[in-house]
């Protein structure tokens, strides 16, 4: 059991929560694993089984701090410049250039 397992209720029961009766409800009701309600009640409980999980690429994380080392990481791809927007007046000065031309 990791502290980031998720247990989903398996039976719906009445419980007391700080002294209200609460009720967990089954397939719905999840905790953590270590949450109070799982060390009371484990057999109302169950480990949520995942069929897709998020893999984290760690190559390029220091250990200390967990965040990106820029030394390692993947340079960022060169930006390329924004196009100008034609004006209507940069607009009027290609069509004259292109008349003269011709």
């Amino acid at each position: 059991m990791t502290s980031s397992d998720i247990y989903v209720c398996k039976e719906s029961a009445m419980v007391p929560i700080n002294g209200v009766p609460t009720l967990l409800s089954k397939g719905e009701t999840r905790v953590r694993a270590g949450h109070e309600l799982l060390k009371l009640y484990p057999q109302l409980f169950e480990l949520i089984k995942v069929h897709y999980d998020v893999v984290e690429d760690t190559s390029t994380r220091t250990r200390d701090t967990g965040r990106t080392d820029a030394r390692k990481a993947e340079p960022a791809a060169e930006a390329k410049p924004a196009a100008k927007k034609a004006t209507p007046a940069a607009a009027k000065k290609a069509a004259a250039a292109k008349d003269k031309d011709e």
